[in-house]
């Protein structure tokens, strides 16, 4: 597809990796062929398009890459019983994001990734909803994949016209991997002592 593109158009720009499947199975359930068939939708072939397409953004100097990661990943509080292998899918697109937004910096190659919520025919709804549009995501995705971005790693939420995009990021004086600045501990009975201090929310941790 990509030798296709490069034939007809000369170049490729950007790409969004946009497919998506959703499998509702409990864990007991899940076997390795839809396990393997949710990874090939959602972290699979981005990886693949994002390597076919790499040698002419290399020559460019110039690439956009948006890969689609979901809320019922990122967070336990809308994590879903069935969708084990649809948020490990999920989570991989953004550990793939974080490593080609590195790899793609010195080429001028942006990668980034979007969390959406839309309600599409993965919601069951055909037609135009009467909320959470497709097309107040679409200018998230837009902005992402335009040269006005210049700065990859980042995941975006868009939901209902709102737009808020986060990275994790070290704490401040950290020297990893051998000093966290965290809490210490010799073994589990301390972790235990201590773990109302260890498990702080990040959202505490960055006030």
């Amino acid at each position: 597809m990509v030798d296709e593109i490069l034939r007809v158009a000369g170049r490729l720009d950007i790409i969004i990796h946009n497919a998506g499947w959703v499998g509702y199975e409990p864990v007991a359930d899940i076997d390795e062929a839809s396990f393997e068939g949710m990874m090939a939708i959602a972290s699979k072939t981005p990886l693949w398009l994002a390597q076919a397409a790499w040698p002419s953004m290399q020559a460019a100097g110039y690439g956009r890459i948006l890969l689609t990661t979901s809320d019922r990943a990122l967070f336990p509080e809308y994590a879903q019983a069935g969708l084990a292998a649809y948020a490990a899918a999920k989570m991989a697109a953004v550990g793939i994001a974080n490593v080609l937004a590195l790899e793609g910096r010195a080429h001028g190659i942006v990668v980034n990734a979007i969390s959406p919520v839309a309600k599409t025919r993965m919601w069951g709804v055909d037609g135009e909803p009467d909320e959470l549009r497709p097309s107040e995501v679409a200018p998230g995705a837009l902005f992402l994949v335009s040269d006005a971005c210049t700065e990859g790693g980042w995941i975006l939420r868009a939901s209902n016209g709102q737009f808020h995009a986060s990275r994790a990021c070290e704490a401040d004086g950290v020297s990893y991997p051998r000093d966290l600045k965290a809490v210490a501990a010799r073994n589990a009975r301390e972790i235990a002592a201590n773990w109302d201090r260890i498990a702080v929310p990040q959202q505490e941790m960055r006030a």
